[in-house]
């Protein structure tokens, strides 16, 4: 639109008011022209642009027609020529510069768009890569921990049966509780191993230390 004024009114000035300031009205027809190729719409940028220049243009020519007819003085033909060249190539100076210009500025803001999607998709990711092995982990626990845990119960139901009738059945039951117990251990210790790494901090409990040894001995005082 001020591409479009500005040239509107270049050609009103020097059609009917008769206006040959050339450094403002240069000036203002740059920054337009620029403006129109650099923050332009992709639709119309260039037509705007194109039209603009080619109205422009024709007004210099026109006024060069006439004032180099009726027998003018060459030097006077060869400075409104060099005139319409100058226009044309600021015009066109100015029209290059604005859209190399627009066209990195699109052009960075399509990398930051780019950016922001991968950064989304790379989280996306990362969650899905954690939820993955939540999913994994809790197999894991299920498939070995609670089949130890399952065997401990079946044998204690078993020794409490047999107890009386047959202490040594019994007492193999409770040695497998002990065994599947320890393996139990293991792998929860494997797990929780994996799980934290060396270096990282328990965000849920302290660690355990020396002075929870009073604890840890009545607990195992009170189970007997």
């Amino acid at each position: 639109a001020v591409a479009l004024v500005c040239t509107v009114g270049f050609v009103c000035s020097r059609v009917w008011l008769k206006a040959q300031e050339p450094t403002v009205t240069a000036i203002a027809l740059s920054v337009a022209l620029f403006s129109a190729a650099a923050y332009g719409g992709a639709r119309w940028r260039h037509w705007v642009c194109g039209a603009c220049l080619t109205v422009i243009m024709v007004e210099l020519y026109r006024e060069l027609t006439v004032r180099t007819s009726g027998g003018a003085p060459p030097n006077l033909a060869l400075f409104e020529f060099f005139t319409l060249l100058f226009y044309l190539a600021l015009a066109v100076a100015m029209w290059a510069l604005g859209s190399t210009i627009g066209a990195g500025r699109r052009r960075a803001a399509m990398l930051v768009q780019r950016t922001v999607a991968l950064e989304e998709q790379r989280e996306e990711n990362a969650r899905r890569a954690v939820f993955d092995e939540r999913v994994r982990i809790a197999r894991e626990l299920h498939d070995v921990v609670a089949h130890h845990v399952s065997v401990m119960g079946v044998q204690a139901g078993a020794a409490r049966l047999i107890m009386n009738q047959n202490p040594d059945r019994a007492s193999a039951a409770l040695a497998s509780i002990e065994a599947s117990s320890r393996q139990a251990v293991e792998e929860l210790h494997r797990l929780l191993g994996f799980l934290r790494q060396s270096g990282d901090p328990d965000e849920l409990s302290p660690r355990p230390g020396l002075n929870q040894l009073p604890d840890l001995a009545e607990s195992m005082a009170t189970s007997g």
